[in-house]
């Protein structure tokens, strides 16, 4: 499985700040979790930002991005080699100013581009579609202009070809979130049709797919994020309270969220 993370890079704040507005703080064990997609990591950058990476897509909001970068500057990426999207955006004092994004189901050359990305933006676009013109076809070479815009203004690459250094080092601080005292807990949920629990997913901002051996996997939807195996496809048939409990764990979705929208197509 290919690499699938988002991250960004504060400048302007410390540390401490930046944890407390994105609702994390230190993990007990500053060891690294054996599960990828646990795993929350920041460190210090050379230019004295702050990087912080998700691999648990379960971080990062645009109200989180506005209120980290008001008074900051801000650089966000993400990518998702599962389905070949990557994105690299800039943010300052409250304000999204520029955005880069490939998605390779958009077409090979698909590059929506918002504002007035800085250089070396227009020089990293010509080198890599001349070197689109030169060699196969075949690579989605379009993928490494928001990945290699990321690197040049931060000096990080999520596939560790950057200035910054690599994984596992003592420098990484490793974090998790907050739990919210508020939010009630995922319980008592009842057993659901599966053609009903599709319903409620897609309102929810899930997609669902089903793969060739009937198998159906619940993603995020646009294929970033999380993704849950919920078996395979049998119509007409009931999914257990417990498979739905371990699902919206799985996809960070709260028991509020789940009963607002029960309730809105009961």
């Amino acid at each position: 499985m290919g690499a699938s993370l988002a991250y960004l890079v504060v400048q302007g704040k410390s540390k401490e700040k930046i944890w407390e507005e994105l609702g994390l703080k230190l993990s007990q064990s500053q060891e690294r979790p054996a599960f990828s997609r646990k795993v929350i990591e920041g460190v210090l950058t050379k230019s004295g930002g702050y990087l912080i990476c998700d691999y648990s897509w379960k971080v990062f909001d645009e109200e989180k991005l506005i209120k980290l970068s008001t008074n900051a500057e801000l650089f966000a990426g993400e990518v998702d080699e599962r389905v070949n999207i990557s994105m690299a955006s800039g943010w300052k004092d409250g304000v999204n100013t520029w955005s880069v994004r490939h998605d390779l189901d958009e077409g090979r050359t698909h590059l929506n581009v918002v504002g007035d990305p800085p250089e070396p933006f227009s020089q990293i676009k010509h080198t890599i579609f001349e070197q689109r013109k030169r060699e196969l076809d075949c690579c989605d070479f379009i993928f490494d202009i928001p990945v290699d815009l990321f690197k040049a203004l931060t000096g990080f690459s999520y596939d560790g070809t950057g200035d910054i250094g690599a994984r596992f080092e003592p420098a990484y601080d490793y974090l998790e979130r907050i739990r919210d005292e508020n939010c009630k807990p995922i319980s008592d949920i009842e057993t659901l049709p599966m053609e009903k629990l599709f319903g409620v997913l897609s309102r929810l901002g899930c997609s669902v797919q089903m793969e060739k051996n009937g198998e159906v996997v619940i993603d995020r939807r646009f294929g970033v994020g999380p993704s849950f195996r919920l078996g395979l496809y049998k119509p007409n048939s009931d999914v257990s309270s417990k498979t739905i409990q371990a699902l919206l764990k799985e996809m960070d979705i709260t028991f509020d969220a789940w009963l607002n929208e029960i309730n809105e197509i009961a």
